[in-house]
């Protein structure tokens, strides 16, 4: 089974809702994971190869501790795909709780569009602007998510695996060295990663550079809180 991730995404709602339900998936204070398992080795082409005809692919999800089996999943977006930088996996998706299983949902929702942020480093632009108009007219519901890629390289052997291994024992959030607890933080740079390798400046993608400082960054901000 092949567990999808990327690095951060804004879900933003273009879905059907049923009234009543909790909690409120857009919940500004709440931050949840999204987990998509694919058991096709090769999703990620397929994937590719749907974008056009909007097919979706078989997936289960997993959210807030809770599975959803055979749900849709299929790449969305315009400008945001297309004008994706070659070998970026930054894509955009929309996920459709009932493709495969009838009246299938999620908190009242039975579709989530997890959009990939381009050109917003921030990635509050969306989140706020939908948040301002709500107050005036009708707008999506819109908050953030975290998915992970999880296809790398957790788990390689090999003298790599056993450097990465290395880092998270000495991170002090789930590392298992008590004295590194507070002072001492691991991020994980792959999911980051634009493409490339260290070796080769990351084929010099700015983003890469960007994504890894501002988790750096956070990682600091949190060790000084």
């Amino acid at each position: 089974m092949i567990k999808l991730a990327l690095a951060f995404f804004l879900a933003a709602a273009s879905a059907l809702s049923a009234q009543g339900k909790t909690p409120d998936f857009y919940d500004l204070d709440t931050v949840r994971e999204i987990r998509l398992y694919f058991k096709q080795s090769n999703y990620w082409t397929l994937l590719k190869n749907n974008y056009s005809s909007k097919t979706n692919i078989e997936a289960d999800m997993k959210v807030d501790g809770v599975t959803y089996s055979r749900v849709g999943v299929r790449f969305r977006g315009n400008t945001s795909y297309r004008r994706l930088p070659p070998g970026s996996e930054k894509a955009g998706f929309n996920i459709e709780t009932d493709a495969f299983i009838a009246d299938q949902e999620i908190y009242g929702y039975h579709s989530l569009n997890l959009n990939n942020g381009m050109h917003d480093p921030t990635f509050c632009r969306e989140v706020i602007m939908y948040q301002i108009c709500r107050r005036y007219m009708c707008a999506p519901k819109a908050n953030f998510v975290i998915a992970s890629l999880g296809q790398t390289k957790k788990g390689a052997t090999g003298n790599e695996g056993k450097i990465l291994d290395a880092m998270f024992a000495v991170d002090g959030g789930s590392g298992k060295y008590p004295k590194f607890k507070g002072n001492v933080a691991t991020v994980y740079s792959h999911p980051l990663s634009m493409g490339g390798a260290s070796n080769g400046h990351y084929d010099k993608n700015a983003e890469t550079y960007m994504n890894i400082g501002e988790a750096m960054g956070k990682a600091m901000v949190e060790l000084i809180d």
